[in-house]
């Protein structure tokens, strides 16, 4: 009677002691379900604009299994084309932060336009360290527009080229002929010029050749 009596309270002590573990953290398992990365699992079902605050414009995100993507829509006109070109920003930034993106994995974008509203601002972080930007290096200027722009007029980069000129400033001004607001057939050629420029002056890497590498390697002449 007593064997059974200490056998029965043997299993009910150790029924108390299993029912108390505590169950070990899983940190790995846990991680998956961050905000960060259920977010990569999360796609657009609406659209948020933004509105700019000249004309009836705003601009939009929206998510799909091929990335985020940026669109500008000017309600006016009944237009709608990407903000930019998720492939040729991935290639920029890459350049200049050293880490590596493509067009269906960019960083997240808060940007602000600027007060003309023609162009946009924003802050990405880097894994190495950039270069910062040195007094010495400000003012390295490039003007470029659309020599029949019908949405704002080349008259003002002229004006503003013709003022430098007359304060003694080095700057450069390139005018792309026979092209609008968003420089057409030449947008590929506008990009990599405006690369090659940050990329002497913020990188102090500078382009020896007089070809286009990175155009003749997208697009091989024909022979």
């Amino acid at each position: 009677m007593k064997k059974s009596a200490l056998l029965l309270l043997f299993v009910f002590v150790s029924s108390i002691s299993f029912a108390q573990e505590t169950p070990k953290p899983n940190y790995r398992q846990a991680a998956k379900y961050s905000p960060k990365n259920l977010a990569k699992l999360v796609h657009s079902t609406s659209v948020s604009p933004h509105w700019l605050k000249k004309g009836n414009r705003f601009w939009y995100q929206y998510k799909t299994s091929d990335g985020a993507n940026y669109y500008i829509v000017d309600a006016d006109k009944k237009t709608r084309k990407k903000l930019f070109d998720n492939v040729k920003m991935a290639k920029w930034l890459t350049e200049i932060t050293k880490n590596p993106y493509d067009g269906q994995h960019l960083p997240r974008l808060s940007f602000k336009f600027n007060e003309a509203e023609t162009a946009i601002r924003f802050r990405v972080t880097a894994t190495e360290e950039v270069p910062k930007v040195d007094e010495k290096e400000k003012g390295n200027l490039m003007l470029i527009h659309g020599d029949v722009d019908n949405n704002v007029h080349p008259a003002g980069t002229i004006r503003m080229a013709n003022e430098l000129i007359k304060a003694n400033k080095r700057f450069k001004f390139m005018l792309m002929p026979g092209q609008r607001h968003g420089f057409g057939n030449m947008t590929e050629y506008s990009f990599w010029l405006r690369a090659d420029h940050f990329s002497k002056f913020f990188l102090g890497v500078e382009a020896t050749s007089v070809d286009i590498t990175e155009m003749n390697r997208d697009n091989p002449k024909k022979k």
